[in-house]
């Protein structure tokens, strides 16, 4: 090779030219690159609107569900916060179920469960206590349970819960029955096993078993007592089933994409100090829990009448045990507290 083809070799180089190319840089057609740009500048607009959109959703909805100002003060000031994740991995949310009527302030609590979610390792421990527990109430001296909330709302009503267990609460959700009723229709109904075949007589009637249940169904069957011979027992046991169907409900891909819908709908019939996204949030994070991370018990206790007022008269050696090894994050044994069912 002479130095001439060496040294042209070298430009050809040094230019990037090569094979096949020609050594001067190719140029998109001007009209093509202007409408590229435009499609990107479209896909853009459509991305934020849709983002917009989902944005201003999420606070419609929140927004439905915040309590009324005045009270949401006196609600934050009985919460505790959430611990820091390196100090513990436990969060308690309070579930509160009643049956609030237009135009009614606050209503007796017909559902109280106190659920401990473990962050950690996504498990849920559920506490049912009895609605007619007897037990102190600040003001109103030894009475039920839920008469809290027809005294003082939701901040009396924590309150209570946490003096009588001494357990905190960090979050709460309250949820009147007609939102119950409303979120099992959107998901499309629940599968639920029914330990005893309960009839209404309103033309509801459900059978033993394992049952896919509309709204209607499930409601009548969590909030029934009188097919029972252990009443408000078998009616704890019965909702903590229903939560859980309706978990694994939920758990399924079909019914994520739902949720938003189902939540926008019974937006106004639930409140709570979580956000929507909170919600679903927690949704997501422990619909991975299998059957055997999800433990519920029910405060320890017997039905007696007092003045001729019945009331469920806590076993409260046995409560403490079980309110300690909560606290200490432990499993209690089920001894501690009344289970029975399905688990």
């Amino acid at each position: 090779m002479d130095d001439t083809e060496a040294m042209t070799r070298v430009e050809i180089r040094r230019r990037g030219a090569g094979p096949g190319r020609t050594g001067t840089k190719s140029r998109m057609d001007p009209k093509k690159r202007k409408v590229l740009k435009w499609v990107a500048v479209g896909a853009a607009v459509i991305v934020l609107a849709l983002v917009g959109f989902a944005v201003a959703q999420y606070m419609s909805i929140g927004s439905k569900m915040q309590p009324p100002k005045q009270e949401r003060a006196r609600i934050q000031a009985v919460l505790d916060a959430p611990p820091a994740q390196e100090k513990s991995p436990f969060v308690y949310v309070l579930l509160l179920g009643n049956d609030h009527h237009p135009g009614e302030r606050w209503t007796r609590t017909d559902t109280i469960l106190l659920a401990r979610l473990d962050t950690r390792d996504k498990a849920v421990l559920m506490l049912s206590i009895p609605r007619d527990t007897y037990t102190e109430v600040r003001g109103h001296g030894l009475t039920k349970i839920n008469g809290a909330s027809s005294w003082g709302g939701v901040p009396l009503t924590i309150e209570t819960v946490k003096r009588f267990t001494g357990l905190p609460v960090n979050h709460y959700v309250e949820i009147d029955f007609q939102g119950f009723q409303q979120v099992v229709d959107d998901l499309g109904g629940v599968d639920m096993y029914v330990s005893r075949p309960v009839n209404y007589g309103n033309g509801i009637s459900v059978h033993a078993g394992q049952q896919h249940l509309n709204g209607t169904e499930a409601l009548e069957v969590m909030r029934n007592r009188h097919a029972y011979g252990d009443g408000d027992f078998a009616r704890m046991n019965n909702q903590q089933l229903f939560l859980k169907s309706i978990a694994r409900k939920m758990a399924a891909p079909s019914s994520l994409v739902k949720l938003p819908g189902a939540l926008n709908a019974v937006a106004d019939h639930v409140q709570s100090d979580l956000s929507a996204s909170d919600m679903i949030s927690l949704v997501r994070d422990y619909r991975v829990a299998d059957s055997s991370k999800v433990k519920s018990y029910t405060i320890p206790g017997q039905p007696k009448m007092i003045d001729k007022v019945s009331y469920i008269v806590p076993d409260m050696a046995r409560a403490k045990a079980l309110f300690d090894a909560i606290r200490a994050g432990q499993i209690p044994p089920a001894s501690l507290g009344y289970r029975m069912g399905i688990d």
